[in-house]
């Protein structure tokens, strides 16, 4: 194609190679930020809860994109922590529909795991499943059998249900597009 006038249509502006999204559209035409959003009730209003714990990530390796996986996954992965997370859901939002955003999918897997062993319907989801079993497990989930998804980099983008009320981001992330993204999973009307 050879347009006139190009248009592009996106959530997050921010791309990952750093480049500004007006070197490609030179033109804005509207920009909403998630602020603005939520203000005009095109988005739903968020209420954060902060959980500290005490690990130290000032030994994981980072570029200026993310962490290593490697180093992450071994400050992470503490049953400890796991375990504070699914306290997290059932002391405050326990029976809502949730995605839990984990390092890796040894840790989506323990974490579901976890879920269950508490009464939560729990699935970990991941690239690496076959396709008709993630499409199964996230129909089910659509459907409400399943309370809890704990995901490793698949559900960030490309996916929608509007009925999730929770999300637990039990990674850390240095990019504002991944957090962004992950963030709009629970913002749906």
């Amino acid at each position: 194609f050879t347009p006139e006038s190009p248009l592009g249509l996106t959530a997050p502006p921010d791309r990952l190679d750093g480049r500004p999204i007006l070197e490609i559209f030179r033109d804005a035409a509207h920009r909403l930020s998630l602020e603005d959003a939520i203000r005009r009730g095109e988005l739903v209003p968020i209420r954060c809860v902060r959980v500290k714990t005490n690990l130290d990530l000032t030994r994981v390796r980072f570029n200026e994109v993310q962490y290593n996986r490697h180093d992450l996954e071994q400050t992470i992965r503490v049953p400890a922590r796991d375990a504070l997370i699914v306290d997290t859901y059932l002391d405050h939002v326990p029976g809502r529909k949730g995605v839990t955003f984990c390092v890796n999918v040894a840790h989506a897997e323990a974490l579901a795991d976890r879920f269950l062993a508490r009464g939560v319907p729990a699935r970990a989801v991941s690239g690496a499943m076959r396709g008709d079993e993630r499409e199964t497990i996230l129909r089910t989930f659509a459907n409400g059998q399943l309370k809890m998804l704990c995901a490793c980099d698949i559900l960030n983008e490309g996916w929608d249900c509007p009925d999730v009320e929770v999300l637990l981001m039990s990674r850390p992330t240095l990019s504002k597009i991944v957090y962004m993204q992950q963030l709009g999973r629970g913002t749906r009307k």
